[in-house]
């Protein structure tokens, strides 16, 4: 994997690039240059999204950007208020390679994003896969997180900004809720962590949309997006407009319920952090705790960790592993190796993903 600065050279040169996972012929860095834009006011939207971000004046911030309306509609808004925020703002395209069926779609996505990057006067940075094809959504998914840290860190930019929405929040806390998640899952994304920012988490899909059209954004679309057989788009193409047809406002209303939720659950996520110390807990500390304390023990001990995919089936095969007369157990649940003697349930780092 290579992941090129690249700048507004020829379209044939980048086409080559692109497709042979090569570096581009010349070296190192070079920044395109800006497009003079009429100094306008800011739209109202704009106005929110400057206000959401003041606290990270003077940061450096790389813009994962699909070519999809959501994240051409956070550049294109962060590009018009960087200045006034004194931010340096960069655009970040993760390719997922030349698989039967995709690479033209891909193609086009890239070169999307190259050209919008120099339409705004912003640096490019391409991540391309070159090995075998990655199969299913998670895969894609862990690999773009991945490539887009190793950008993040190399090039020293502070955070990465997502295009996510509100929208997209609730379609990840039903798909979690479908797969047994406990209170931890269902807090999902945030505005602000120390790597990332989200800045469209409190906007809707419909609001993004009407401020892509505004200022005559162009985007691509994902052809995969037309498929409902993938959870998340049934959520979004079939369930919820069911739901809304049934019950309008329905979405709102889950929306508003799961804030509640976590509203409440932070406190007792809060006392479970107390109970955990890195990658172990206090076995006979676990043991003076309830069934709510005890779960939510494992599951910020695995958020601690860095295991994402976990719910709560498994959980449940954890504490009926854990729970046991047995001074010394060992097992393995999640790819992970556990630990537990009399004084403490740990699992073993060097089983951990690297």
């Amino acid at each position: 994997m290579k992941i090129h600065s690249l700048a507004a050279r020829g379209t044939q040169t980048f086409q080559a690039c692109l497709r042979s996972g090569q570096s581009p012929p010349t070296p190192v860095y070079v920044k395109l240059r800006a497009m003079r834009h009429s100094p306008t006011k800011l739209s109202p939207f704009e106005f929110r999204l400057f206000r959401r971000m003041e606290s990270l004046r003077g940061s450096q911030i790389l813009v994962a950007c699909s070519g999809g309306i959501d994240s051409v509609a956070l550049a294109t808004c962060l590009a018009r208020i960087k200045d006034k925020l004194g931010i340096r703002i960069a655009l970040a395209h993760v390719h997922h390679g030349a698989d039967q069926g995709a690479i033209r779609a891909r193609d086009q996505a890239a070169h999307h994003v190259r050209h919008l990057a120099r339409n705004l006067g912003l640096d490019f940075y391409l991540a391309r896969r070159t090995g075998p094809e990655l199969r299913g959504e998670e895969a894609l998914r862990e690999f773009r997180l991945r490539m887009l840290e190793k950008i993040r860190g190399t090039e020293k930019f502070d955070r990465i900004a997502f295009a996510h929405h509100a929208d997209d929040l609730l379609e990840t806390r039903l798909i979690r809720l479908v797969r047994g998640t406990g209170l931890q899952g269902l807090r999902a994304m945030t505005l602000l962590t120390d790597q990332t920012v989200r800045p469209f988490i409190e906007e809707s899909r419909a609001t993004l949309e009407e401020y892509a059209r505004f200022r005559n954004c162009e985007w691509v679309s994902d052809p995969t997006n037309e498929s409902s057989e993938p959870l998340r788009n049934f959520i979004r193409r079939e369930w919820l407009p069911a739901l809304e047809a049934k019950r309008p406002g329905a979405s709102r209303a889950i929306a508003r319920s799961f804030e509640s939720m976590v509203d409440s659950a932070n406190a007792l996520l809060e006392d479970a952090s107390e109970n955990v110390a890195g990658n172990f807990v206090s076995r006979p500390l676990y043991n003076s705790l309830s069934i709510t304390q005890r779960r939510q023990a494992i599951a910020t001990l695995l958020q601690n960790l860095g295991v994402r995919s976990f719910g709560s089936s498994h959980i449940d095969e954890i504490r009926k592993r854990i729970e046991v007369p047995q001074k010394v157990i060992r097992f393995r649940v999640l790819k992970l190796d556990w630990e537990i003697n009399a004084e403490q349930i740990r699992v073993i780092t060097s089983s951990l993903p690297r």
